[in-house]
């Protein structure tokens, strides 16, 4: 409801500049094929993470704990901020609400919530935390 009725957004941090304008969102393979054929790669020696480390709550922030596969089913929600973007993974739900996904270059892999708002209210929390600092 929020992508929708902001149509848009940001700056939300230093690091994610902007929320894409409803007309932008696209799925993130059609966004960014290289990226996720690159991260594809990664399944063929890899072994998937496991049904209870996936969804084992201490996991979520983790970004060793996702699940590469999914990358060809999110959908791109921001472009590309300082080498990270966000995203939201149909694949997976809670309470009605999709994953949403941190990516970002200095992770390896993706920081996950529960839902776009829990996203949001950790962004807002991170950023309140860096401009005390700054």
């Amino acid at each position: 409801m929020f992508l929708t009725t902001s149509n848009g957004f940001g700056p939300l941090d230093y690091f994610i500049w902007d929320l894409k304008p409803v007309a932008e969102v696209d799925w993130l393979i059609n966004a960014d094929r290289e990226l996720v054929e690159l991260w594809g790669k990664g399944l063929e020696t890899e072994p998937a993470i496991s049904e209870a480390d996936y969804f084992n709550p201490e996991n979520m922030q983790s970004a060793t704990h996702m699940r590469v596969e999914y990358m060809r089913s999110c959908l791109m929600i921001s472009d590309w901020g300082d080498a990270g973007f966000l995203a939201l993974n149909p694949a997976v739900q809670h309470n009605g609400e999709w994953e949403a996904w941190h990516f970002a270059t200095w992770h390896p892999g993706a920081e996950r919530y529960h839902s776009f708002a829990e996203l949001m209210m950790d962004t807002l929390q991170v950023y309140r935390e860096l401009k005390q600092e700054g």
